[in-house]
């Protein structure tokens, strides 16, 4: 009787560090956009804003909670994982000893935490491209999405998240703030700049 709810206050302290990572991660964001002269880092770049993914960008501001092609960790010393993500996709990130490391690999999409970068703030691809835009380019900041939970595979979020947190999400938006979305529809303003 009492492990349905020890699972369940597990799974809300798990949310509660998972809020945590993303409030400091669109911190980290909203620094970049200060340095760049109010353009939002791009979710899929390369050239003149960042080199390739936007948690490149933001390794350089704090490699604890973003990471970069090769970077090697171990679960206990990181955030940036979602601690609800470790087991998704048949990846076992944690371990009972705590001494796995684990070593990034986006080519291959090894690992990247399980927070993905809305897609629509800028993109390469060989089929389509979409320069970043200032911040003053959103007019919903308090409604758009900046980042939010994505499967482990996904690092840009287009209509991909991942319901983790008791059939909730966590998003943090353009304006700063974190929010736990209750399963829904998606609304079209998450996504949109206009």
């Amino acid at each position: 009787m009492l492990l349905p709810a020890l699972s369940k206050a597990r799974e809300k302290a798990r949310t509660i560090s998972c809020v945590n990572n993303l409030k400091q991660m669109s911190l980290v964001m909203r620094l970049y956009t200060d340095d760049y002269d109010d353009y939002v880092c791009g979710s899929r770049m390369s050239g003149i804003y960042l080199s390739n993914y936007w948690i490149y960008a933001g390794y350089a501001y704090e490699p604890q909670l973003f990471s970069r092609q090769g970077t090697t960790f171990t679960p206990e010393c990181t955030t940036m994982l979602c601690p609800s993500g470790t087991h998704e996709n048949g990846m076992e990130i944690s371990t009972p000893t705590g001494s796995a490391t684990i070593t990034v690999n986006h080519v291959s999409r090894r690992i990247h935490g399980g927070y993905g970068m809305n897609i629509q703030t800028g993109y390469m691809s060989s089929t389509a491209t979409r320069y970043p835009d200032k911040i003053l380019a959103w007019k919903r900041p308090s409604q758009t999405l900046m980042v939010c939970d994505s499967p482990v595979e996904v690092i840009d979020v287009g209509w991909w998240w991942s319901w983790r947190h008791n059939d909730a999400v966590n998003v943090a938006y353009f304006d700063g703030h974190v929010d736990s979305v209750k399963k829904q529809m998606p609304q079209k303003v998450w996504f949109s700049k206009d």
